[in-house]
């Protein structure tokens, strides 16, 4: 609009021309939905410093090898899509099984929540890829915007990253808090996201355990475990039942330890837990 003349304006003389449009649409979108100006949200297609810094360059994608990780065939007409994992699976390394089964010719920009998981995504690659954060070395955001980095591993401040061609998107761990910002325009990784795949018509993926309402809404759901299952087994034990004497070591869980080789177990109750005076008959949490 007439109000964000100037700032589109100070943007590209900046950025050059390289500067995605869609990018922008973006930005004007995003500060709509926040109660925000443009220019706070349009700002954050690039970092602060290392502008001017030659473009790095990350080589061709190449992934750290491993024989047991996979994960599960997809259909190509899904453009979003979840991949719900256990709570054991290792999210840095789906991160980036995912990273290189999306990419095709364009580049594929990871969200993370902290900066330790950007460290941990970005030991999964050989080469290919570069962080977008503050620890970013010099020329990885210019590499990122000319191509010339193919992944780029950032926090929720890279999510607005301009790239050169945009081909799909991954929020690592959506559920956890480190997504949101915690100041104005409070913007969330998920929505910013969602509102760059849609422009790009690029692909989509939430790894999550616990994914948000939002992140299912119209996805596909990809079921995703280290061991086969999802969710361990679970056996419910009512004590009640038993001898005061087995009531420590109830006979199926030492059954149980014994057949699987368990040397650890955590007894919990489903109930509430109550005492009862002997003289009055009244029961007390």
């Amino acid at each position: 609009g007439v109000q964000c003349k100037g700032t589109i304006k100070s943007i590209l003389k900046v950025h050059g021309s390289r500067v995605n449009p869609l990018d922008l649409a973006a930005a004007e979108i995003i500060s709509k939905t926040h109660y925000c100006t443009f220019a706070q949200v349009a700002q954050r297609v690039s970092p602060r410093s290392n502008r001017n810094s030659e473009p790095l360059s990350a080589g061709e994608l190449v992934l750290v090898a491993a024989e047991t990780d996979a994960l599960p065939v997809c259909e190509t007409n899904w453009r979003e899509r979840v991949v719900l994992k256990a709570p054991l699976s290792g999210s840095a390394r789906l991160a980036a099984l995912e990273a290189a089964r999306v990419q095709n010719r364009g580049q594929i920009l990871i969200i993370c929540p902290t900066v330790q998981m950007v460290e941990k995504v970005l030991s999964q690659f050989v080469s290919g890829a570069a962080r977008l954060d503050s620890k970013a070395r010099a020329g990885a955001w210019n590499g990122w915007r000319a191509g010339t980095v193919t992944v780029g591993i950032g926090t929720r401040t890279a999510g607005l990253y301009s790239a050169l061609l945009l081909e799909g998107i991954i929020v690592v761990d959506e559920e956890h808090p480190g997504h949101r910002e915690a100041s104005v325009p409070y913007t969330h990784s998920r929505q910013i996201a969602k509102t760059r795949a849609e422009l790009h018509k690029c692909s989509l993926t939430f790894i999550a355990s616990a994914p948000s309402c939002q992140a299912l809404q119209g996805t596909k759901i990809l079921s995703v475990s280290k061991y086969g299952k999802l969710w361990p087994n679970i056996v419910t034990v009512d004590r009640t039942q038993l001898h005061p004497s087995l009531t420590r070591n109830p006979p199926l869980v030492e059954k149980i330890m014994k057949d699987t080789s368990l040397t650890n177990y955590i007894m919990a109750d489903n109930q509430d837990s109550k005492r009862l005076c002997a003289r009055c008959k009244t029961s007390a949490p």
